[in-house]
């Protein structure tokens, strides 16, 4: 191998390493001054921890916790919010989420919707991202393998063909779950109101009419941006505009 790529492979490793070592120094750090009940600090570490670019739903857990210690409600459910992506059906998450929306002023009651697209989505977000990809590609390599024992081993045909179908099965449906979670991103996405008030008018511009005002911690699904206001729509199918800066969304761009 060529010396130079050798020694570029060694200074990845290197770089690497310490950067996961500083991560999860700083990860302990909040860990304790959470546990000291020094939540600002707390926060401070695992905001440096999200500042290197890296994502988890550990981290945001903690993020959300701190923000509900400290009494700011928006955030720490648009941080919880984010931990949901991450770590959908996480119980203590779900908890945590649940008693934060109950500080929110704006209960909105949703519309109803059919009980089959529920318990499709259900099925869809069951499982993370991470887990379908390596659910999706070793149904692959296993569906790959049957057929190449089922070539060669004649007499274990029945066997080989039960490992064929639910290798077939559970590739398709690990597909399916995959492409509607990725479809669901590429969709409005939504946000949380971090402003204590935001005014909802019925045009983009200050010379619009107010339909409604939100207050902090509201979860809100954008369906248009122009300029600096961005068009909302709430749970129970109101639409308005309202200023881009009063709010943050869940996914990160």
């Amino acid at each position: 191998m060529n010396p130079r790529a050798i020694a570029l492979f060694s200074l990845t490793l290197i770089f690497a390493s310490v950067w996961g070592d500083s991560r999860e120094g700083l990860f302990q750090q909040g860990n304790r001054n959470y546990e000291a009940g020094e939540y600002r600090k707390a926060l401070e570490s695992y905001a440096s921890i999200a500042a290197m670019g890296y994502e988890s739903g550990p981290l945001y857990f903690n993020m959300g916790n701190c923000y509900y210690k400290l009494g700011e409600t928006g955030p720490a459910i648009l941080h919880y919010e984010r931990a949901a992506r991450l770590i959908p059906g996480d119980e203590d998450l779900e908890v945590n989420l649940s008693l934060a929306r109950l500080k929110v002023v704006d209960q909105i009651p949703e519309l109803p919707r059919f009980r089959l697209l529920v318990l499709l989505e259900r099925f869809v977000f069951f499982l993370p991202r991470s887990a379908l990809w390596i659910l999706m590609w070793s149904s692959y390599a296993v569906l790959v393998a049957a057929w190449i024992l089922r070539l060669l081993w004649s007499r274990g045909r029945r066997f080989t063909g039960k490992i064929v179908w639910a290798g077939t099965l559970l590739l398709i449906g690990s597909s399916l779950c995959l492409a509607g979670q990725i479809r669901q991103e590429r969709e409005p996405s939504e946000a949380i109101i971090l402003a204590p008030e935001a005014r909802a008018v019925s045009a983009p511009g200050e010379e619009g009419i107010q339909v409604f005002t939100l207050h902090e911690g509201t979860k809100v699904r954008i369906q248009e941006v122009s300029g600096s206001w961005v068009e909302v729509l709430l749970a129970d199918g109101n639409v308005g505009w309202l200023k881009a800066d009063s709010m943050a969304r869940i996914a990160q761009q």
